[in-house]
């Protein structure tokens, strides 16, 4: 997708209510069930960077080879 003049922030946001916007559509709630887990849409997606998602969601602790 492309948003003129908007950055990756933007977009979040965009896709963030165009998903509360389909379920609302769809199931008449912002609320919802998927694979057995309730998602409350109304509230505010977590923000993380690439290195935070992978940093929180994988087993192994990576170190640099240069000590950092």
């Amino acid at each position: 997708m492309y948003l003129a003049y908007g950055d990756y922030r933007d977009l979040m946001d965009w896709v963030e209510k165009a998903l509360r916007g389909l379920a609302d559509a769809i199931h008449g709630s912002k609320q919802i069930v998927y694979q057995g887990r309730n998602y409350d849409l109304n509230v505010p997606f977590r923000r993380l960077t690439i290195e935070q998602a992978i940093i929180a969601n994988n087993p192994v602790s990576i170190r640099c080879p240069c000590g950092m």
